[in-house]
């Protein structure tokens, strides 16, 4: 039956709200989900810049430091949408993996500005 799936259908079918009340909702869930990562990043921005302590010379710099956090959550995110995909099938199916692939294709760009960052610091000493 997954090969049959009509998957213009489905997305007419949802682009016209025959969906229903449920379409409504999380559509609503899925703006206050970004309202919530927008006031995390916001307040780690803040805690960041207002909280700042002279760096020792035994640490990485922020810019690298914060890259790996970037990327570790990104990684994370690529994962946790990778196996979500493959728990479901369809339109959900296609979405789950154009955010893995964004999600990957922003990983590579972090790549190459922590490579930049890393070639303009110094190692720490040991």
């Amino acid at each position: 039956p997954a090969e049959r799936t009509d998957w213009a259908a489905e997305a007419a079918a949802e682009a016209t709200g025959e969906a229903g009340a449920g379409s409504e909702i999380a559509r609503y869930l899925r703006y206050k989900a970004g309202d919530v990562l927008l006031a995390c990043i916001s307040w780690y921005a803040y805690k960041t810049y207002n909280h700042r302590k002279p760096l020792s010379q035994f640490t990485y710099s922020r810019g690298l430091r914060h890259m790996h956090l970037l990327m570790a959550i990104g990684i994370f995110g690529a994962i946790g949408s990778a196996h979500a995909a493959s728990l479901t099938e369809g339109q959900t199916k296609r979405r789950w993996l154009l955010l893995r692939k964004q999600t990957g294709l922003a990983m590579l760009l972090a790549l190459i500005v922590r490579a930049i960052f890393r070639l303009r610091s110094g190692i720490p000493p040991r």
